[in-house]
């Protein structure tokens, strides 16, 4: 679905800055009940705005020491909340879902990113959007994609482009009302 204001007029239009702006969420997990970890996921970004799509289930390799092959997927939600906020609430949602910080790349209960906001950037440490490195990983962009496709780096004007590393394997599909995933038959 395309927003009928362009990018230039959302920033100042009142009405568009009344009923949110796009962002987008990825989700990953690699640890215990994905698909259940996945659906307390859906329920706690249902209190950051409104759920316009969810992109389908991804597995691939993780990146760093070795464990469990991740699942990854994004939600586009709808939402008034600043950068900051947004980040706030998806570690409240991780923490209440068990994530423990323990190890950098390390395994996962839950792993819950801001991907983009549609036509903002925000160089806050806590709270960098684009995600600084989501163009270097399928397992982000490929769902961003998905639940986005017309999305640009509002950095660069330029459409992001799909990456192939690491390889990824569609399991899933994603639906919205209500936000949940459900596995292929061949799984």
């Amino acid at each position: 679905m395309v927003d009928p204001i362009s990018l230039s007029e959302q920033g100042t239009n009142s009405a568009m800055k009344s009923i949110g702006r796009t962002i987008v969420v990825g989700i990953g997990a690699n640890l215990g009940d994905r698909l259940a970890t996945l659906t307390q996921v859906g329920a706690g970004l249902a209190h950051l705005g409104t759920v316009e799509a969810a992109a389908s289930l991804w597995e691939s390799d993780a990146i760093g020491p070795p464990q469990d092959r991740y699942w990854n997927t994004a939600v586009r939600l709808r939402a008034r909340s600043s950068a900051p906020e947004i980040v706030r609430e998806l570690l409240r949602i991780e923490a209440s879902l068990g994530r423990v910080r323990t190890l950098r790349w390390g395994p996962r209960v839950v792993d819950l990113d801001l991907l983009w906001i549609d036509g903002e950037v925000s160089d806050d440490p806590a709270a960098e959007v684009p995600h600084p490195r989501m163009h270097e990983r399928s397992f982000a962009l490929t769902p961003l994609l998905e639940v986005a496709p017309d999305a640009i780096d509002p950095r660069t004007g330029a459409p992001f482009i799909v990456v192939r590393e690491p390889p990824l394997e569609r399991i899933g599909a994603g639906h919205v009302d209500p936000l949940r995933w459900t596995l292929l038959a061949s799984r």
